[in-house]
């Protein structure tokens, strides 16, 4: 396995327990105290779900093209720095 693959297990094994305790604790614990679900309560909440929604989708649909972008980007430069030291 490269490196570059441990890494990303790394984080993966971090930021799942961090954002399932987000989702089962955190979350919940806003809704108690947020009280009695009125109208506006409820209408709050559904903008909130909303706003994270459109995030995460712009997130997920930008990330994979930065990604390769970068990739190749470094690519480029170690070519580069190659070509002038030899």
């Amino acid at each position: 396995m490269r490196y570059d693959q441990r890494k990303h297990i790394r984080t993966a094994y971090i930021l799942g327990p961090l954002l399932a305790a987000l989702i089962l604790v955190v979350w919940p614990s806003f809704m108690v105290i947020a009280g009695v679900f009125s109208c506006q309560v409820f209408a709050g909440w559904t903008i909130l779900v909303l706003v994270l929604l459109v995030i995460s989708a712009i997130f997920l649909g930008l990330l994979p093209p930065f990604a390769e972008i970068y990739k190749v980007c470094i690519i480029i430069i170690i070519i580069i720095i190659k070509r002038e030291l030899l």
